[in-house]
């Protein structure tokens, strides 16, 4: 979507993965039988996970809506969303 005029709308995603996760499987393939690519493909999966729980812990930490429960909860009762910041809608002149 980075060089598309429309914006992201997440039921394409759902469309096309399936094709682009085929086109990974055929492209990987090649490599699959190689000695490398075992030992490859287990690194990087260790350092996705390392990654992965890093960044969950960071942002669980950082940038929970937990952790500012208070403004979530004042923005609920008084039924204000722009307590919790500004939507891209709004800041496009869309609206919902």
């Amino acid at each position: 979507f980075m060089f598309s005029v429309k914006d992201p709308a997440s039921h394409t995603f759902f469309i096309v993965l399936p094709v682009a996760m085929l086109y990974a499987f055929v492209m990987y393939s090649r490599f699959a039988s190689t000695r490398w690519f075992p030992v490859a493909a287990r690194i990087y999966i260790v350092l996705g996970l390392l990654f992965h729980t890093g960044m969950g812990l960071y942002r669980g930490t950082h940038c929970s809506v937990y952790t500012n429960r208070d403004v979530a909860v004042r923005a609920i009762t008084e039924k204000n969303y722009r307590i919790l910041g500004v939507r891209r809608a709004d800041e496009w002149g869309y609206g919902y």
